[in-house]
């Protein structure tokens, strides 16, 4: 039916406006279009192959009312994906492991949710810590994200700004701001919502700005063509007075008319400079980095040390140079930070495995080594360095150790059922 429909509408010259012949079919036909794709969008049913493109045919308000339409369906959407997180997360604590609290069981859960949707371990906990505040904390700007009302970048702002309110507050907060929530911009009900929470609860205001400062850091940030950006979140005022330093300096700096430098570069390389003059080293200097190539002469040498628990410092370093970061799928803690861990743990009474050798070791950070050993997880380690992931529920990612070359290679690819051998 729905077909037909679609290839009756195909055929129309101009979308039909009210009063006009064939209006009333034409909004039929909308409204079964939405509820085709809302349909779609949750796998109810699959996609209808070769649909014809009507869009030639609309006005342009018609485009834009599409465009509407499309936005409202990617909302709901969004919001059947943190319903099912949140649904998934909540049964997980219900029901925890022999042994495992609430906080062991959202690491496992946190990694789970990174398998499922090939994200990162960073979006993986965003995701997941979003699912929860809406579900336990925000249960009405929650229904508005899933029926389409408030896009999640709304969504978002209001469960940011609310975090240190308790449930009590939050409802009566949701009182005050969903009913413009709607008729705000972004930015707007940001404002809007931080003006609320300073009526409601002046100390969750001081505790946000406290957790903030606690956050202070300082990490880099890898970009392309051999670049990276070099990060320092601080306070505003501090941030503020290192830059204007920076900036007076170097605008009363005299250079030659040869010194075609932008002025953003003008201030970076006066940081270098600084940085050069307070540490005595010289930053410009390329580091040498251990090979992660080794011969089987060399790899017979670190696994003298099989029987011993503790990796030598050789080994330590090998590996690291090998992984270069975690190698749970989609985590790039850097391999410095990153226990040294066995794959199958130390055990002089297994045949196979079990010791310190190199190829039962990895970098692995803390937290996924910690989601390893939860019940449900496991990891094997073949002979070439590739990591074998198998999570709670079956999935099954391999990780390869990152080539010389920096190209990194994909963090889930995924075997084929039964594959006992990698394509790498």
């Amino acid at each position: 039916m729905f077909e037909s429909m679609i290839a009756t509408v195909a055929e129309l010259d101009v979308e039909p406006m009210p009063g006009d012949e064939g209006y009333e079919a034409f909004k039929i036909f909308e409204a079964h279009k939405d509820a085709y794709w809302s349909a779609v969008t949750r796998g109810e049913i699959a996609m209808i192959d070769g649909l014809p493109d009507v869009a030639g045919s609309r006005t342009d308000a018609g485009l834009l009312d599409a465009g509407q339409r499309a936005e409202r369906l990617v909302a709901q959407a969004e919001g059947e994906k943190l319903a099912a997180v949140a649904e998934f997360a909540l049964r997980s604590i219900a029901n925890p492991a022999v042994g495992y609290d609430e906080t062991a069981m959202m690491r496992s859960v946190e990694a789970e949710v990174g398998f499922a949707f090939r994200i990162s371990s960073a979006a993986a906990h965003d995701l997941l810590h979003l699912a929860m505040t809406l579900a336990r904390r925000l249960p009405r700007t929650f229904a508005a994200l899933k029926s389409g009302k408030l896009g999640l970048r709304k969504v978002k702002a209001i469960a940011d700004e609310t975090l240190n309110l308790d449930v009590a507050q939050c409802a009566r907060l949701e009182d005050t701001v969903l009913p413009e929530a709607e008729t705000r911009t972004v930015r707007s009900l940001k404002e809007m919502v931080r003006a609320e929470v300073e009526k409601i609860d002046a100390d969750a205001v001081r505790k946000r700005r406290e957790s903030a400062k606690a956050d202070r850091t300082l990490y880099v940030k890898d970009e392309h063509d051999g670049m990276a950006t070099l990060c320092l979140y601080l306070p505003a005022e501090q941030a503020r007075a290192i830059y204007d330093t920076i900036n007076s300096r170097i605008t009363a700096q005299r250079t030659g008319p040869d010194d075609e430098r932008l002025i953003g570069a003008r201030r970076a390389d006066h940081l270098v400079d600084l940085l050069v003059a307070a540490f005595g080293v010289d930053l410009r200097a390329v580091a040498d980095t251990d090979s992660p190539v080794l011969t089987a002469e060399q790899i017979a040498r670190l696994n003298r040390g099989a029987n011993s628990y503790v990796p030598s410092e050789a080994m330590k370093n090998a590996i690291r140079a090998r992984d270069k970061h975690c190698r749970f799928p989609g985590c790039r803690r850097p391999a410095v930070h990153c226990d040294i861990d066995h794959t199958n743990s130390f055990n002089l009474a297994l045949k196979a495995g079990g010791r310190t050798i190199y190829t039962n070791l990895g970098a692995v950070c803390r937290f996924h080594h910690q989601v390893k050993q939860m019940p449900g997880w496991h990891l094997s380690q073949d002979d070439h360095g590739n990591f074998s992931w198998t999570d709670p529920g079956g999935r099954v990612f391999v990780t390869r150790p990152p080539p010389a070359d920096g190209d990194e290679p994909p963090e889930f690819w995924a075997p084929e059922a039964g594959a006992h051998t990698y394509p790498f």
